[in-house]
Parts: C-alpha cells; structure tokens; sequence
C-alpha cells in the first residue's frame, strides 16, 4: 500500500510524523469552526459570531493569511476599544438578518445585499 503524504496546509514548515492524522486533525479543526459560524449565522447569535472571530483570528496568522487577520483584528479592536458602547452593539447584535421570521434561516447582511446587487 502506496503512503500518501499531505503537508499540513497551516504548517508547511513543521516536521510531522503522521501526515494523515495532521492533516485530517486539521481539516476537522477548521470545519467545525466553519460549521460553529454557520450555526451561530443561522440562528442570528451576534456575540457569538463575534467569539468565532477570535478564534479565525488565530487561524489566519497560523496559515498567514494577513489580510484577514489584519481584517479579523481590526473588527475586534474596534468593538473592544475603538467604537462607543451603542455603536458596538449595533455591530455585535445586527450582522444578520432573517427574510422569512423562521428560526435558522438568518443570512449575513453582506450576503443579503450582494444577493440584492445582482
């Protein structure tokens, strides 16, 4: 049997032993936080959409991805210290927006007025 080797695409750089295990560790690792933000999306839960921003903070610096961790930092500074109270609520608790009033089908408000620009 024919061994597959897989770098691990967060870290190209390190030496491991079990490709396989790291690299499905890996994959698991990044879809659970996509599917934790989906659901928090879904469910129009905008404190913890922002707590899942913290956590893809610290993945796009380990797969240095600078534009959205430099993005991801300046969204979480500024609703820490930057903006007023009333204003960081408004971005914590209005990212999303649902069309039909049934639980679960929220949609981000960007992806709301892109649908509406085409």
């Amino acid at each position: 049997m024919k061994t597959i080797s897989v770098k691990n695409p967060c870290y190209p750089d390190k030496e491991e032993t079990d490709e396989m295990y790291t690299y499905h560790r890996a994959v698991l690792h990044i879809s659970f936080l996509y599917f934790d933000l989906r659901e928090a999306i879904r469910f129009e839960n905008g404190p913890q959409i922002v707590r899942m921003w913290r956590f893809w903070l610290l993945n796009f610096l380990g797969c240095k991805r600078k534009n959205y961790a430099s993005e991801a930092a300046n969204l979480l500074a500024n609703l820490a210290a930057d903006w007023s109270p009333e204003i960081a609520y408004i971005h914590t608790h209005y990212r999303t927006v649902n069309m039909s009033g049934k639980p679960g089908c929220g949609k981000p408000v960007d992806q709301l007025i892109e649908h509406y620009n085409l």
